[in-house]
């Protein structure tokens, strides 16, 4: 018994082909040009009226931000800390002990020892 290489009809890869490019970078919006810099840095990739803003999550989990201060959720333009989880993951908390988050950013905190 011998094995045939396997065929496939002009069409269908051609359909095929389209669809796969057509799904490629779908959901993620392009970065406005003249926000390059704030998409890197600050999470801001989406162009606005006064500049660029933050707009998604992704954008600032992607963003020096997150890593750094812990600041992974997009809320009314910024990036900001949302959770004492993003916190203790951070820089801020590692090197500075700001690992639990209040209003919207990673602080310090001194709490009483358990007894």
């Amino acid at each position: 018994m011998t094995a045939h290489p396997a065929t496939f009809h002009p069409l269908a890869l051609l359909l095929t082909a389209a669809a796969l490019a057509a799904g490629c970078g779908a959901g993620k919006p392009k970065v406005d040009p003249s926000c390059d810099q704030s998409c890197v840095t600050e999470g801001a990739c989406t162009g606005g009226k006064g500049g660029c803003i933050a707009t998604r999550d992704d954008d600032c989990r992607q963003s020096a931000l997150c890593p750094s201060e812990g600041r992974c959720i997009a809320k009314k333009g910024l990036c900001v800390a949302d959770s004492d989880e993003d916190c203790q993951q951070s820089e801020v908390c590692k090197k500075q002990g700001m690992c639990k988050v209040r209003a919207g950013a990673c602080v310090a905190t001194t709490e009483a020892p358990a007894e």
